[in-house]
């Protein structure tokens, strides 16, 4: 590979390339640790069994309650704020950093005393290490807010896919040996471990002196971040209390099949995580010039939508072939989540896109009001649904306040920036596309006895050959992109 190309993966030297590059590396990182992780978690379900799968989601839940304070907003206002002048920001940058390992070290500490509710438990040690996983890794997330500010993706993708390849390989190899809960965060724990001394060597040289750290900077930050702390808050909230009322209400084996469906769905966001990560620091850049935000906006929600519209009706026709084939027989419940949770997909794309795009306009409280009210509706529904539908009516309630989100964000931003944020002809052309490769999967289900990578790669396939005939520019766009930055 020339300099040339190595230049255009590793300098940051226009928009467009910084959006193409990090795009590149975020989707590299997302796609290879998810990737990784989509071997290890069915591979561990089945060793585990339910009841230790749940207690392995249950403990993450649990131990990350302490952690909701941990961060107060500071990572997205200070990734907004480190736009405005990068080149003047050490003071910012070292005040950042202490302030977010401060807060960390005190949840840390409030955390041990959760070890006093297992001491009955046979997962006991398990969850000790559990309590040093999740100290580390936060510790970890300050740095890469740092390297988010900078544009950096490509720094974080190593670290990432190294530590992902790492949990993988060693926690088949700890689950061979015991196929036991404390083997099993034993082998998340040396993975992370080993990636902290590579985080030590990288940030060695590269952060600024301590001694530039202002405490009169203290209330300010937080002052200005408390918004994108709620922000944070409800939705760490949202992801935890479905996990924790699952186990408190129902049983650890219930916790594993809406695990089990999740990690499939969340294996499948990665686009979306790609796509905020890499625009919405550009976001914040051009925050005042509200034709090229709407123009970011609208461009980032149909390259999301062009694929996940096809992949939340593949799914939700392929449901019980994809959780057979990955979790077997034993985790047959978790088909209907797997059913809904695809649904969501619908809505993910654009809501994420419009949230990202309030915050950076500072429309941060009304963003957090919204969230704040999903998150309400959210925990009733849950309250309302799980007695009598179990872990299907959690499922439901996700889906119906991440609509509701969507519905009452989008106003807000359409009133802002006076510019239409949907490309309805796009869209159109997907949703015809989508029919037809349904129907296609569907009668295939229906006659026939096929695989299911094959049965997917036919409906991705007959997916990309209509989307050609209707000369979809989105799909054309990405092609030309891709080959003229990329390829060549």
């Amino acid at each position: 590979m020339t300099r040339s190309k190595l230049r255009f993966f590793f300098k940051n030297v226009s928009t467009r390339q910084i959006i193409l590059k990090n795009t590149f590396w975020v989707l590299s990182t997302e796609v290879a640790s998810r990737l990784f992780k989509f071997i290890l978690i069915p591979y561990s379900a089945r060793v585990l069994g339910p009841e230790q799968f749940g207690m392995f989601y249950y403990y993450l839940s649990l131990a990350g309650l302490f952690y909701l304070l941990s961060d107060l907003g500071i990572s997205t206002y200070f990734i907004r704020e480190y736009q405005k002048n990068p080149t003047h920001s050490d003071t910012l940058t070292v005040t950042m950093l202490l302030l977010k390992w401060g807060l960390i070290f005190i949840c840390f500490l409030m955390s041990l005393s959760s070890l006093i509710s297992q001491l009955n438990s046979p997962h006991f040690f398990a969850y000790i290490v559990c309590l040093l996983i999740l100290f580390t890794d936060y510790i970890k997330k300050s740095l890469n807010t740092l390297l988010n500010a900078q544009k950096k993706n490509e720094v974080y993708a190593i670290f990432n896919i190294f530590r992902n390849s790492l949990v993988t390989l060693i926690g088949i190899l700890l689950l061979k040996l015991s196929g036991t809960l404390l083997f099993f965060f034993t082998a998340y724990l040396i993975a992370h471990l080993i990636d902290a001394l590579l985080y030590i060597a990288y940030f060695k040289n590269k952060i600024p002196s301590f001694s530039k750290f202002n405490t009169a900077l203290i209330k300010p930050i937080i002052r200005h971040s408390f918004p994108f702390m709620m922000t944070a808050l409800i939705g760490s909230v949202l992801v935890m209390s479905d996990t924790l009322m699952i186990k408190w209400v129902l049983n650890a084996k219930q916790v594993a099949y809406y695990q089990s469906a999740l990690r499939i769905y969340l294996v499948i966001c990665i686009l979306q995580i790609s796509i905020i990560n890499v625009i919405y620091p550009l976001l914040c850049q051009y925050n005042t010039v509200k034709e090229r935000v709407a123009s970011m906006i609208k461009s980032g929600i149909s390259m999301t939508n062009l694929i996940y519209f096809p992949i939340a009706i593949g799914g939700i026709l392929l449901s019980n072939n994809i959780i057979q084939t990955l979790y077997g027989d034993t985790y047959i419940q978790s088909i209907p989540v797997l059913i809904i949770l695809m649904g969501c997909l619908l809505v993910n794309g654009t809501s994420s896109m419009i949230n990202s795009a309030l915050i950076s306009c500072h429309f941060e409280i009304k963003n957090m009001s919204i969230s704040a009210i999903a998150m309400v509706i959210n925990i009733i529904l849950n309250l309302m649904f799980i007695f009598k539908f179990g872990i299907i009516g959690i499922a439901l309630a996700t889906l119906i306040s991440r609509s509701l989100d969507l519905v009452m964000s989008t106003p807000i931003l359409y009133r802002h920036l006076k510019r239409p944020l949907i490309d309805f002809k796009s869209h159109l052309k997907i949703i015809i596309s989508c029919i037809i490769m349904g129907l296609c999967i569907y009668q295939l289900l229906q006659n026939t006895h096929l695989h299911l990578i094959i049965l997917i790669s036919i409906g991705a396939a007959v997916y990309l050959l209509c989307l050609l005939v209707f000369k979809e520019k989105n799909l054309n766009k990405l092609i030309t992109l891709v080959h003229k930055n990329i390829l060549t």
